[in-house]
């Protein structure tokens, strides 16, 4: 062992105290690929590093976490569940506009975190999530509506001069150096380049049985195999970078995390904020109505033995043996007492920030390992610890008495994730349980803009249910209000006067200062207007052949792309009547 330094002699020596010789066993002797043991120990070495208390307590932890699983023993066997009391909001009801008139007021103190470390493999999408259009109708991506959404806050809010409003997005080893490219050549989708704050989340160690043994590659035995520790690690990469703290110190007040691919995420973000503010709550979960099976977790209060409480997730796959003979129903309701988690999460951060430096920004960890055998001691595929975001409010200490609650809305207002292949969708519909795919969550970006129309006055028709690789939607009328046009319910009642859409029409509406009033619509409108463009629509007439959804063909020598195949149709245009207003100025369109 000479040719190691004195720090990796102690650091090898450390490792096979821990039990894990086998990881030196194929060393040959000194002076035979002396560079690649140095490569193996300088790997181990920066994973020491970067898990809180190294790897010996990262295995140390594993034993434990995997000795429970062997056993059947959850990590929420300690608590006893109860149902939650939290707030219910209608996007119908006039409540909705003074809560988002308080969550305005507020939101010039807001910091953004979007959590995008996946790629879009299990989607069916080769490229990273947040790249993927979530409709084609603009072809706006994900990345491109969050940062539209974040733009229109902004414009609206009371900021400070030059103030931007925070971005921060968690990226992973697989989608880093893809998201900045993706920013870098959309030139940020007009945001300023400043106020974004990239943060890359690293790996932990692959196990390979319930010793807690670590695993090699299968084509480097010099390389520990590596995997995603979760999207939990993003509350340590904000404490060990100093954002969350820095974000405290220039003043604001409040922290919303949410997921790569739900283009829903910011509707409900007004009126959830107000109420966070209203009541001063230290941790505010958007939540939305849930049936049991459904592939959500469940919002729960969890009692301690101590008699202490904490309202917080349980994953949907332990819901069931966690609730043991409760009913997991409310007949009352027709649906689950206990409302669906969205992973949309507003911190206040004053509180939150107190929380990492107790925890160290450590989140609560689990394991899910797939066992090969019956004695459950070895894996089919090498597994590893993980954490999730939503599991935060667990590391709060009772000393700091956290107000923690959830906002239950509309799923159609809120959530629509995407992140489902085309034959589990299939799967999901046929027991009458959300798909989230791709193409049903471009349909509720139309059907939730259809509903805003709708509570406005608008009559709008919808169109007849059609099967797209084998999953029903109901694609029309597909109506698009950009975030620059309206962001909550109040926007849109203040903008929008009555009128018709016809089930076949194409809306698409863009600009801060656009008014639509009695609008009749029979095919393809595009209204785009710069900001200062301050245009009326009244009584206006459109009627065209518009554009369509057709279903993709099989075969032929020309492969259509992946973001329509996860789809299953095309858009054809063809006719469509569009006003646009590139200056500042006043604007009446009447025929």
């Amino acid at each position: 062992m000479h040719i190691l330094s004195e720090v990796e002699f102690r650091f090898a020596s450390s490792l096979i105290g821990l039990g894990q010789g086998h990881l030196f066993g194929h060393w040959p002797a000194p002076g035979f690929q002396d560079d690649d043991k140095h490569r193996f120990l300088n790997q181990a070495m920066h994973l020491n590093e970067d898990y809180p208390g190294g790897l010996r307590e990262y295995i140390m932890n594993a034993r434990q976490l995997l000795l429970k699983s062997k056993h059947g023993i959850s990590s929420n066997a300690e608590f006893v569940p109860e149902i939650a009391d939290g707030f219910s909001v209608e996007p119908r009801s006039t409540e909705i506009l003074d809560f988002e008139r308080e969550g305005y007021a507020n939101m010039h103190q807001c910091a953004f975190v979007l959590v995008a470390g996946g790629l879009g493999e299990r989607l069916g999408y080769s490229g990273i999530k947040v790249a993927l259009p979530a409709e084609i109708t603009t072809g706006r991506c994900f990345l491109q509506y969050y940062i539209d959404n974040v733009l229109a806050l902004q414009s609206i809010c009371d900021m400070s001069p030059g103030q931007k409003l925070p971005f921060i997005i968690m990226t992973s080893h697989e989608t880093h150096q893809k998201t900045l490219d993706l920013l870098v050549r959309n030139n940020y989708f007009g945001a300023d380049r400043s106020q974004f704050i990239l943060v890359k989340q690293g790996e932990v160690p692959a196990i390979v049985d319930t010793g807690g043994h670590l695993a090699l590659n299968s084509d480097d035995n010099y390389q520990l195999m590596t995997k995603p520790h979760g999207h939990g690690d993003v509350h340590r990469l904000l404490y060990t970078t100093g954002v969350a703290k820095n974000l405290v110190d220039a003043g604001y007040k409040w922290i919303y995390f949410f997921q790569d691919t739900n283009v829903l995420a910011f509707k409900p973000l007004p009126a959830c904020l107000g109420i966070s503010a209203k009541h001063n709550l230290d941790v505010n979960t958007m939540a939305v109505p849930r049936k049991a099976g459904d592939a959500c977790g469940a919002i729960m209060k969890l009692r301690r033995p101590d008699g202490t409480s904490l309202i917080n997730n349980v994953e949907y796959n332990e819901v069931q043996d966690l609730l043991g003979d409760k009913m997991d129903y409310d007949p009352k309701l027709g649906e689950s007492p206990y409302p669906g988690n969205t992973n949309q999460i507003i911190f206040k951060l004053s509180s939150y920030l107190q929380a990492l430096v107790e925890s160290n920004g450590k989140v609560p960890e689990f394991v899910n390992p797939k066992y090969e055998n019956s004695d459950k001691t070895s894996f089919q595929t090498p597994t590893r610890l993980e954490c999730m975001m939503q599991d935060f409010p667990k590391v709060f200490p009772e000393k700091m008495k956290p107000e923690i609650s959830f906002v239950k809305m509309k799923r159609w207002f809120s959530y629509s994730p995407v992140k489902n292949s085309v034959a589990k969708g299939v799967s999901l519909a046929s027991v009458n349980l959300p798909p989230m795919t791709a193409s049903t969550g471009e349909a509720d970006v139309y059907i939730c803009n259809r509903e805003l129309l709708r509570i406005a006055g608008v009559e709008v028709q919808d169109a007849a249910v059609t099967v797209f690789n084998g999953i029903p939607i109901v694609a029309g009328p597909r109506v698009i209000l950009a975030p620059s046009f309206a962001v909550g319910v109040g926007d849109v009642i203040h903008k929008v006067k009555g009128g018709r859409i016809s089930s076949k029409s194409t809306l698409i509406v863009s600009g801060p200062d656009v008014f639509i009033e009695d609008l009749d619509l029979d095919g393809t409108l595009i209204v785009k207007a710069v900001p200062g463009a301050r245009v009326k629509l009244t009584g206006l007439t459109v009627k065209n052949k518009g554009w369509a959804l057709e279903q993709l063909k099989s075969g032929g020598s020309r492969v259509p792309p992946e973001e329509l195949r996860v789809r299953g149709y095309q858009l054809r245009k063809y006719e469509q009547r569009v006003l646009e207003f590139t200056e500042a100025g006043d604007y009446e369109v009447r025929t």
